[in-house]
C-alpha cells in the first residue's frame, strides 16, 4: 500500500511539472501564429497600396480601389480587404469600418493606411501620392526588420538551445545511469528540483528571448 501511494504521489509530481511546462505553450504557439500572419499581412500591404495607387490613377474610386485588393488571392491581406469591403456595402461607414479593420489586425502599418484615407476623404488629400510613399515607408520597415531578425537570430538560437540542453541532458543521463537518475525521480525532493530547474529554465529563455526581440 505504502508503495501504491509513492507511485500516486510521484504520478502527480510529474504530472504536476508536466502541466507547469505544457501551461503556455498554447498562448505561445497562437501568438506565434498571430505574428507570422501580422508579418505576412504587413508585407502584402506595400504590395496592396502600389495596387491601390495605380488604381486611383486609372480613374477608380477608392472603393473600387480597395476592392482591387480584396479581390486578390493573397491572404491574409485579400481575406481581411474582402471582409471590409463586405462591411461598407452592408452600410457601414467607411471610417467605421477601417477603424474595425485596425483593431482586428493591430497593424501599425494599417493604422497609418486608415489614418490617410480617412484624413483624404475629409480634407481632400491626394491619396495617390500617400499612397506611393506610405509604401516607400513600409518597404523601408521591413528591410530595417529584416536585417535585424538576422542580427538577432543567433541569439535566438542560442536561447533555445541552451533551454533545452538541460532536459535533454536529464534524458541521456536517464538512459546512461538510471540508478543515478532514479535518486531524483524516486524523491519528492528530486522532483521539486526537477520541477525549479524547469521553471528557471523557461523563465532564462523569455528573458533572452525578450531581449533579442526589438521593435521598431
Amino acid at each position: 500500500l505504502g508503495s501504491l501511494n509513492w507511485s500516486w504521489s510521484k504520478g502527480l509530481a510529474l504530472a504536476a511539472v508536466a502541466a507547469l511546462a505544457a501551461f503556455p505553450m498554447p498562448l505561445w504557439y497562437l501568438r506565434w501564429r498571430r505574428q507570422r500572419r501580422l508579418l505576412r499581412f504587413n508585407e502584402q500591404l506595400e504590395d496592396a497600396l502600389t495596387s491601390m495607387s495605380s488604381a486611383l490613377k486609372a480613374g477608380f474610386s477608392i472603393n473600387q480601389a480597395l476592392d482591387v485588393v480584396a479581390q486578390e488571392n493573397r491572404p491574409p491581406i485579400s481575406f481581411e480587404f474582402r471582409l471590409l469591403m463586405q462591411e461598407i456595402r452592408l452600410g457601414v461607414p467607411m471610417e467605421e469600418a477601417l477603424n474595425k479593420m485596425v483593431d482586428r489586425m493591430q497593424s501599425d502599418d494599417l493604422e497609418l493606411v486608415a489614418t490617410a484615407i480617412i484624413t483624404a476623404r475629409q480634407t481632400g488629400g491626394e491619396l495617390t501620392v500617400i499612397f506611393q510613399r506610405l509604401a516607400e515607408v513600409i518597404r523601408e520597415r521591413l528591410r530595417i526588420e529584416g536585417r535585424l531578425r538576422a542580427m538577432t537570430a543567433l541569439g535566438k538560437l542560442q536561447a533555445v538551445i541552451v533551454g533545452a540542453m538541460p532536459f535533454l541532458l536529464m534524458f541521456l543521463m536517464a538512459k546512461v545511469a538510471p540508478e543515478m537518475m532514479n535518486v531524483f525521480f524516486n524523491s519528492m525532493f528530486g522532483l521539486a528540483m526537477i520541477g525549479s530547474a524547469s521553471l528557471l529554465v523557461i523563465i532564462g529563455f523569455l528573458v533572452t528571448k525578450k531581449i533579442t526581440t526589438i521593435d521598431i
